[in-house]
């Protein structure tokens, strides 16, 4: 155990001594957030020398086709002069570049109308990206009348969560203690009414003994603040999860809090405590009920290997083909056949139906008359989203701040100069 580890541990030490067993939210707070000790104050958790990848992190075909949605909700809006994104979660700015270089590349009338905030309770290791955005540290929204998109990508999933389990048809919660051998887990019956309205709202009383799961109020509280901020727009939710009855069903016996550590899934979130990630499942009934009663409108949820396709993901995917013909330079790159291949790659894991693509995307809209937007409905149902946006040498293509995932699973083809692949375009 490192130094910092042992800091961590000994400040939640202190903690459970001064006010008895705490809570798995209480906890988790402490793993991930502790101020200069917590997982999310380590500059390297993401990427390939991190934990795991995020879709920004992948590809920018990511950011440019969420771009192709905003730049749509801003028609459907009648074109307001000011469009003020906000991206909560944002970190160090990879998918706000992404989608302001493509609408400054593509859409120049409506770049002229954006206004981007970044917004994160972790101060950037270094100067976020990119310069034409406003950077703002801040938990919750610190503003009002707010026209435009509120976005968040794999944010939900990183709030603290309390945990329950079903023992002898009986709730109770899982609390946190301390032992010799490090911390121990003890169940005390429920009496708190945030707890108890929420194991009612996803019927707990009827899962099986032996079940155990988790309560993600924080995600209620972050949708109550966001909200508050929006006077006239769309709300976009991007993150790993499922609907209550399939979050809480016998098929999640053992719930869906898991523990990442080197790009592996491991299972004990009372280890490497402040080194390792701690994330479950987001509850969007949750979300959407929530969204209902506050005056939002659920436009809809699908997966996101559906909406990037809804959004044209194949479109980009020709264009990015046709960098392998030499009678187009004037229209795309010239890529070799390894960087063609390695873009190609990476795009495709955004859309893996058992991993990035089976992410839920959810679009709530608030005092909008129905909008159709193509992300969600199909095609033919949807405005149409013209091939041209994927012409041009500005096509997104990797580059330096990305996760080298070509280079990760073909090490031996990755240590091949471009100029002599026998495939090179060149």
């Amino acid at each position: 155990m490192n130094s910092s580890e042992n800091e961590i541990e000994e400040r939640i030490r202190r903690l459970i001594a001064s006010k008895g067993p705490i809570t798995f939210s209480q906890f988790m707070e402490e793993a991930l957030y502790s101020p200069n000790l917590g997982y999310y104050h380590s500059a390297d958790r993401i990427g390939a020398s991190g934990d795991f990848f995020t879709s920004p992190l992948a590809h920018p075909v990511f950011g440019a086709l969420i771009a192709i949605q905003i730049q749509e909700m801003w028609k459907i809006l009648d074109r307001p002069k000011t469009f003020t994104i906000l991206e909560f979660g944002s970190g160090q700015g990879l998918l706000s570049k992404d989608i302001l270089t493509f609408i400054e590349s593509n859409y120049p009338a409506f770049a002229k109308q954006v206004r981007y905030v970044l917004i994160d309770r972790i101060k950037p290791f270094s100067k976020p990206q990119p310069k034409n955005a406003e950077w703002v540290l801040a938990n919750k929204s610190p503003f009002k009348g707010v026209t435009g998109c509120i976005i968040s990508n794999e944010l939900l999933d990183s709030f603290p969560v309390h945990r329950f389990k079903i023992q002898n048809n009986k709730i109770y919660e899982i609390l946190v203690n301390t032992s010799p051998n490090g911390f121990t887990e003890i169940a005390r019956e429920i009496d708190s009414t945030p707890l108890l309205d929420y194991l009612k709202d996803i019927s707990a009383h009827n899962l099986p003994d032996g079940f155990q799961g988790e309560i993600g109020l924080e995600s209620s509280v972050w949708l109550n603040s966001a909200i508050a901020s929006l006077d006239r727009g769309f709300i976009l939710t991007v993150d790993y999860g499922a609907t209550k009855e399939d979050l809480y069903s016998s098929q999640n016996l053992s719930g869906s809090l898991r523990c990442f550590y080197n790009h592996t899934v491991t299972g004990n979130p009372y280890q490497r405590i402040g080194k390792q990630d701690i994330t479950s499942n987001v509850n969007f009934s949750a979300l959407m009920d929530i969204g209902e009663v506050k005056g939002l409108s659920t436009l809809g949820i699908t997966t996101q290997r559906e909406f990037l396709s809804n959004l044209g993901m194949g479109n980009f995917l020709t264009a990015l083909s046709q960098t392998q013909l030499s009678n187009n330079p004037q229209l795309f790159p010239a890529l070799s056949q390894k960087e063609y291949l390695a873009n190609r790659m990476a795009a495709l894991q955004l859309m893996d139906p058992q991993g990035l693509g089976a992410f839920k995307v959810l679009i709530q809209s608030k005092r909008v008359k129905s909008p159709q937007l193509s992300g969600i409905h199909p095609k033919n149902n949807a405005p149409t989203i013209t091939d041209s946006a994927f012409t041009g040498l500005n096509l997104p293509l990797r580059d330096q701040d990305r996760t080298p995932l070509f280079e990760g699973r073909y090490p031996d083809q990755a240590l091949i100069p471009d100029d002599i692949w026998p495939w090179s375009s060149a």
